[in-house]
């Protein structure tokens, strides 16, 4: 018999006799106190003698129960004033040592368990009810021990002394397992929360998935729903594909868990993609289901870049394949001109001018050679980061005069328009002169290459601290099934607008690169109905001119003009020039050859000639002459592209004042002027 069983037949038995003796000792009293004795079944002997009778049928029924019988004293110590023998099975001490006063029960009672023992009990005393409670005891041995005890207080008729009776009963298995079924419980709720998949558990009923009975906190962070709200829905609520899945539950019945794909929807409506997996399990005779879902979103996302890259791969190694081919021609091409003609010239013997054309042929194609290797290297060197950029001070309205200055000869050749729109009030900022240069030849390069007829336009503007470059045609432009590629390594090699154009392809991601290492970027803007555009976007970190720059401006004194002329055939030259001295409070008159020079100087008075060298009608060199002997202290400076090194002291041998190799800096041509002008 457990102790479970051992309570319930001894609560039965004490509260049997419990209400005969207290008939007893009602019936004593009366016969104490002198009533009639007819009134009593018993006479006084009789009672008496059946009395000792029934108390010591008590006492032997109390002594002889399971668990530790005790009367006691309602005092601090609880001292015993009649125990049982289980008293000793349960704390290990003889039932003597109680009632002999050495040992007393509140002792024994856990100190953390002893002041909430004494509450319990007298508060129950105070509402005149049985107390009832669990705690913890240490036993003579330091063994510790739950008991449960169950009592209440009592009166002697007699003496009218008050006493506590109860059975106290050692519940320390069933406390420990208890505690274990709590651990375990504790442990599973830790695992259950902490997992970092959804989890669902419900019954499944006869025509219907039941509600949820248990929901983990992913599965209300994943859905957006409390748990009490939850708490009402099912499967199918939360899971409206699943209806599609046949035959579920005999699916379910098989050893190996359903696995399969579907769509959470969440409060809000949204749907996330998760992967089910669900297995039977039986509960108190109920079916029930456990379904762990798995966000696969991350997954699928990972999955999908995945045949991004590898179709990017194929894609690659496919444009590869078609570079290696193109670059072949590229290469081929040049070598072919270069063996050829070499081995003509070598074998015959041909009169000056077929040599000089031979040769010019030779070198053209050497330069076209060389461009080609000079993109792969570049392109290399890009893509492992050994471009080193040195950022320094750069004048971008210099840099773009310049670049218009050499490409209007091309744009002329072609017959369309090369225009600008170059603000010239833009600052100059640090970056690398010679790659900007690099990437805006390629882009002009290119536009004038692809357009047959039309314009090509070259702008300039400042936006958010950043410097924009923009240049347009009105070319074919690029198909839009193409435009995502543009800048991919190689991609020329399947472009069909480029068929009939030499080149390697590499150009664009050539640019794009070189921007990006420096701070910036290149973008392609389609035009409607034709045409493209490119941005070139460029950090603006602006630069202050030094007081050495601006000492010709400040100095310049307004009250005083001076007239300056600037000789040149080319307008795109003159323009440049004349934005340069736009600062020096100066009367700019233009001449396009050397004749309108000497023409005008014969009319007009001018402080300084800008004279170019190569010019129609008449040449600056000729032109000087004639300036010399009619005003020869009025200052010319010539100014040329065909300037080789050494060559300044040749132009000031022949009579220059002064001396300027284009591309024409700023900067120099302040101080060249300002030699003459104050």
């Amino acid at each position: 018999m457990d102790n479970s069983e051992q309570l319930n037949q001894a609560k039965v038995e004490l509260k049997a006799l419990k209400e005969e003796n207290a008939q007893l000792r009602k019936q004593l009293t009366a016969a104490l106190q002198g009533k009639n004795v007819s009134e009593s079944p018993l006479v006084l002997n009789e009672t008496h003698e059946s009395l000792i009778a029934k108390e010591q049928s008590y006492r032997t029924l109390l002594l002889n129960l399971p668990g530790m019988v005790y009367r006691c004293k309602n005092d601090k110590n609880w001292t015993m004033v009649l125990l049982n023998d289980g008293v000793t099975a349960l704390t290990a001490y003889p039932k003597n040592d109680f009632l002999e006063g050495r040992v007393f029960y509140s002792s024994l009672i856990h100190p953390e368990d002893r002041k909430k023992v004494w509450d319990d009990i007298q508060s129950s005393l105070a509402e005149n009810q049985a107390f009832e409670l669990s705690y913890r005891i240490i036993d003579a041995f330091g063994k510790l021990r739950w008991v449960w005890e169950r009592g209440r207080r009592i009166t002697d008729v007699v003496t009218g002394n008050t006493y506590l009776e109860g059975l106290i009963l050692d519940i320390t298995s069933q406390k420990n397992s208890e505690l274990q079924i709590e651990r375990s419980e504790l442990k599973f709720r830790t695992f259950f929360n902490q997992i970092r998949d959804a989890i669902f558990v419900f019954p499944i009923l006869p025509d219907r998935f039941g509600t949820f009975e248990e929901i983990n906190h992913i599965a209300l962070n994943l859905l957006a729903y409390s748990a009490e709200e939850m708490a009402t829905m099912s499967f199918t609520d939360i899971c409206p594909d699943v209806v599609a899945l046949e035959n579920w539950s005999r699916k379910l019945g098989n050893k190996n868990p359903l696995v399969f794909e579907c769509r959470l929807r969440a409060k809000d409506g949204s749907f996330t993609d998760c992967e089910i997996s669900a297995q039977i399990f039986i509960q108190d005779e109920q079916k029930m289901i456990i379904a762990v879902a798995r966000d696969i979103r991350d997954r699928k996302r990972q999955l999908e870049q995945l045949r991004l890259a590898m179709e990017k791969a194929k894609e690659a190694d496919r444009l590869k394949s078609a570079f290696l081919s193109n670059i072949s021609h590229e290469i081929r091409t040049p070598l072919n001109s270069i063996i050829g003609f070499s081995d003509v010239l070598e074998k015959g013997d041909f009169d000056p001018d077929s040599m000089k054309e031979f040769a010019s042929i030779i070198k053209n194609s050497g330069h076209m050679l060389l461009s080609v290797v000079t993109d792969i290297v570049e392109i290399a060197q890009i893509e492992s980061k050994q471009i080193n950029i040195n950022n320094e001070r750069l004048s971008i309205l210099d840099l773009l005069l310049e670049v218009m200055t050499a490409f209007q000869p091309l744009a002329k050749k072609k017959g369309i328009k090369l225009i600008s729109q170059i603000p010239t009030d833009i600052p100059d900022f640090f970056s690398d002169p010679f790659y900007v240069r690099k990437i805006i030849d390629h882009l002009l390069a290119n536009a004038i290459k692809y357009t047959t007829e039309g314009s090509v336009h070259l702008s300039c503007s400042t936006e958010n601290n950043k410097v924009l470059i923009n240049v347009s045609d009105t070319g074919p432009g690029i198909e839009s099934k193409d435009r995502a590629n543009i800048f991919e390594l190689f991609y020329r090699a399947t472009n069909n607008v480029n068929i009939t154009h030499s080149g390697t392809g590499l150009g664009l991601s050539i640019s794009r690169g070189l921007a990006r290492l420096m701070g910036g970027d290149l973008y392609y803007v389609p035009l409607e109905p034709n045409g493209s555009e490119f941005v070139l976007v460029l950090p603006f970190d602006e630069l202050k001119l030094n007081p050495s720059d601006m000492s010709l401006e400040n100095n310049s004194d307004p009250s005083k003009k001076s007239r300056i002329l600037i000789a040149d055939d080319l307008e795109v030259n003159f323009v440049y020039l004349k934005e340069l001295v736009r600062s020096l409070n100066a009367e700019i008159v233009h001449a396009w050859n050397g004749q309108e020079v000497v023409d005008v100087i014969g009319k007009m008075d001018f402080d300084l000639i800008l004279m170019d060298v190569r010019m129609p009608v008449l040449n600056g060199i000729d032109a000087l002459k004639q300036v010399k002997q009619n005003k020869p202290d009025l200052p010319v400076i010539v100014q040329t592209a065909y300037a080789s090194e050494g060559e300044g002291q040749k132009y000031l041998d022949m009579g220059f004042d002064g001396f300027l190799a284009k591309p024409v800096r700023r900067n120099q041509l302040l101080q060249e002027i300002g030699r003459f002008i104050s």
